[in-house]
């Protein structure tokens, strides 16, 4: 809702710093590749029919580690920079051809021929090794619960990352917001990595691997989460020219139509890609507040918000260019460009001595908001055993801009108005990890990571005639915040394994100093600082039976909106405002795991939370004053116990994953020093169904149910939503066709109160979460034949080690 105006001479600066990080970057990394630059090149030709592939490896000679390892799919093939002299050269075309290998000596030489290599044709059934090899879907492993994507046919037709998240059990998405049952606070990674955008449509189902759900992150994690959603995409490059085209069309209240674009072009050496998305999007809001006041007067009003972004643009661009096996060197930029627009209508009603006020307002709201990314990234793996390092580099500069027109209705004390806000935002990252695997069954792990938040924001309102003088007052008093975070966090993980047990324990240390200025010039400033350790111990009671204990020290520091102490205006008798005296809040949590035959999975959790943390504590601006204030606040402390259990189970065709839970959360706060105390007990129910017909058609059902119970000071109702999907494979799975009814029952409402000391108060919101949407995707170029081929890369990998 912000925009920030920008000088030429600070654009120059930004691509200055920007140049100057990439030759920095250059100048570390190249000795790196000199270490590993080419010593011996062995190559030779392999007889194989046309459309044939197959994987070269070289071997240590003396203990068979993998040197190097790569795919071809023409007959000459060429391995460039072996350190060893003698070594051992294996070719594999699994389910086509049996294995070959020959010793390769070349004292003397830098390049050898090995000539033409004839491969025998495999007669092994097709059909046997495709069920021996098939992965499980789902699998509990490190304290994390696996969801295989690539290889679950109850996700093969779906064409979004938001289509394949609501397939997870204990998980609820809304508004681009990720929630894990049972947990306050989850932050979302994308191949371990915070996600620098929340446009989840920007992935295609296509591209993800792998969804890790983990409920008590270790040291390895931001120490903010107390839970982790880790989207894994797919990592080899679809060597060729490929392609996929997405459209999808839906109608709720209004019709929608989102169209996507995604190319590549990958060779041995490099990998280009882009990706361009247009999604103009038309919804409905309502909400219906109340508010009751001890002297008994009331104020109930209503809010029907229109919104409506005819204009959403994203765009990603990315090259990575691969000089050596062990080395990647990747750039990406993206960029995203939206300017929605907004009708509000806010009609207040005021009963006071059985006399009805009516105070309306229309407010026509326009945004522009501009994001600009760029990662500069290296990946160095040292051997096959797990030596790893990875370093990112990152820029975001994000700039928004709001304007509003109020228009008063229903009252002629007050005058129309204006508004205006603005923010500027850049943010820089760099962060580095180390993975060390030996033999004897020890995982080390060590990361440290540096990002520096500027955040420049103001909001202003045009003079008017205010009826209520002192809320008036308050926005003049404060009209914007400049907020300057910089933040150090590194950590160290070893994990041991022995036959039946493991033990995994490590520490995170983060530093974090906020700067808070706003615009009359009074400064606050704040450093936090302090240790996270975790611990995780598991035993393996049988070949069945595995559990896991863990604990972990977790914080969640105040958000840059809710440090902002600006006065926002939402109609006459409401506002919205900051609090820069804001503290931390700490958790300790503890988790236990049963899982039999590694995916049947039941977990108990406790976490206890220090100076929990709410956006939306309600208090009223003055003692006799039906104006009331939504702000951030710190609560004294809460209490949550969690118990769930999840089951999937697959007939033939018919699979569903079932999964129930059970939560008790405990809050206590003060009302003007007042103590209250809110608890409930709430219940979880998750079904999904899906059904495989002949002609390749496929059927899924989810519903989900969540009782009432407490979110912060508020207790809410509960609610249930049902989906649908039903889908078509066609031209061999190069194109696919998706029907889906989202939210068939209309029932995804929302409704929550609370009583204060001095206010009682309500809400109900209502939105058009139900619509149909008919999808085509389809997929050109070597896409759907090189998936396959790797998932056979990746088993032959492991068959050869």
């Amino acid at each position: 809702m912000f925009a920030a105006n920008k000088t030429e001479n600070s654009a120059a600066m930004t691509k200055e710093n920007f140049t100057k990080l990439v030759l920095v970057f250059t100048m570390v990394m190249y000795p790196l590749y000199e270490l590993c630059s080419q010593n011996v090149t062995v190559k030779g030709r392999v007889s194989i029919n046309a459309g044939d592939f197959y994987y070269v490896s070289v071997q240590a000679k003396k203990d068979s580690v993998i040197i190097d390892y790569r795919y071809f799919d023409a007959p000459d093939f060429i391995m460039e920079g072996i350190k060893q002299k003698n070594f051992i050269l294996r070719i594999s075309s699994p389910l086509l051809y049996k294995p070959y290998s020959q010793t390769v000596s070349c004292d003397s030489v830098a390049t050898v021929d090995v000539g033409l290599i004839q491969l025998e044709p495999d007669v092994m059934s097709l059909d046997e090794v495709t069920i021996v090899a098939t992965p499980p879907k789902l699998k509990f492993t490190e304290g994390k619960m696996v969801y295989n994507i690539q290889n679950n046919t109850d996700f093969k037709h779906l064409t979004s990352l938001d289509d394949v998240l609501r397939r997870i059990p204990f998980l609820s998405i809304s508004e681009n917001k990720i929630d894990v049952f049972g947990r306050k606070n989850t932050i979302i990674l994308v191949n371990g990595l915070p996600p620098k955008n929340t446009n989840w449509e920007l992935l295609s189902s296509d591209n993800i691997k792998e969804i890790e759900v983990i409920t008590n992150p270790s040291a390895e994690y931001n120490a903010s989460g107390m839970a982790v959603v880790n989207i894994i995409t797919r990592q080899a490059f679809i060597r060729g020219f490929n392609g996929q085209i997405t459209s999808t069309v839906s109608k709720g209240d209004f019709w929608r139509l989102e169209n996507s674009l995604q190319l590549g072009y990958a060779t041995d050496k490099f990998n280009i890609y882009g990706s361009a998305n247009y999604n103009p999007n038309k919804r409905n809001f309502i909400e219906k507040y109340g508010r009751d006041f001890p002297d008994g007067s009331q104020m109930y009003n209503t809010i029907i918000q229109k919104r409506n972004t005819a204009k959403n643009h994203n765009a990603v661009l990315g090259f990575d260019y691969i000089p050596h096996f062990r080395h990647i060197i990747g750039v990406q930029y993206q960029n995203f460009n939206t300017h929605p627009t907004r009708r509000t209508t806010n009609v207040n009603n005021l009963r006071t001595n059985s006399i009805t006020e009516t105070v309306g307002t229309n407010i026509d709201g326009d945004f522009k908001n501009f994001r600009n990314i760029y990662d500069l990234s290296y990946t160095f793996q040292v051997d096959s055993i797990g030596k790893k390092l990875s370093v990112n580099m990152g820029y975001v500069d994000y700039s928004s801009y709001e304007n509003n027109t109020i228009t008063v209705l229903h009252d002629s004390r007050n005058t129309d108005k204006s508004s205006c806000s603005e923010a500027d935002i850049t943010l820089y990252t760099v962060n580095a990890d180390y993975t060390h695997k030996t033999k004897q069954g020890i995982t080390g792990k060590a990361g440290v990571c540096f990002s520096r938040n500027k955040n420049n924001s103001y909001y202003n309102m045009q003079d008017g005639t205010e009826s209520y003088d002192s809320g008036k007052a308050a926005i003049e008093s404060y009209n914007g915040v400049d907020i300057n975070e910089d933040k150090f966090s590194g950590y160290v993980s070893l994990r041991r394994q022995w036959s039946d047990i493991h033990i995994t324990a490590g520490v995170r240390y983060e530093y974090v100093n906020y700067e808070n200025r706003n615009k009359q010039g009074e400064n606050y400033t704040k450093t936090y600082n302090d240790f996270f350790p975790s611990l995780e111990v598991g035993y393996k009671v049988n070949e069945r039976l595995q559990t896991n204990l863990s604990f972990s020290r977790k914080v969640l520091y105040p958000a840059f909106q809710d440090l902002d102490p600006s006065m926002h205006y939402v109609d006459p008798f409401t506002y919205y405002v900051g609090n820069m005296n804001l503290r931390p809040e700490y958790s300790y949590n503890i988790g236990l795991d049963f899982v039999y035959n590694k995916f049947v999975n039941v977990s108990l959790a406790y976490n206890k939370i220090q100076n929990p943390l709410t956006s939306f504590f309600v208090k009223r601006l003055e003692p006799d004053s039906p104006v009331c204030l939504a702000m951030a606040e710190n609560l004294d402390s809460q209490h949550i116990w969690t118990a769930s259990a999840s089951v999937p189970f697959q007939y033939k065709n018919w699979t569903m994953q079932n999964s129930v839970g059970v939560t008790f959360n405990s809050v206590t706060f003060r009302s003007e020093n007042i103590p209250m105390k809110r608890k409930r007990t709430m219940v979880y129910l998750y079904t999904s169904q899906g059904f495989r017909f002949p002609a390749d058609f496929n059927l899924f059902l989810t519903y989900q149910y969540n009782s009432a119970g407490v979110n912060g000071i508020f207790y809410h109702s509960g609610n249930h939503v049902m989906n649908c999907a039903l889908s078509k494979s066609l031209m061999k799975g190069q194109m696919v066709l998706s029907l889906k009814y989202d939210d068939m029952l209309n029932s995804r409402k929302q409704k929550v109160w609370t009583q204060m000391h001095d206010i009682g108060f309500s809400q109900e919101l209502d939105f058009d979460s139900s619509f149909i949407s008919l999808s085509i995707m389809f997929k050109f170029g070597k896409s759907k034949s090189s998936y396959q081929m790797k998932e056979n890369s990746k088993k032959e990998l492991q068959r050869i080690k």
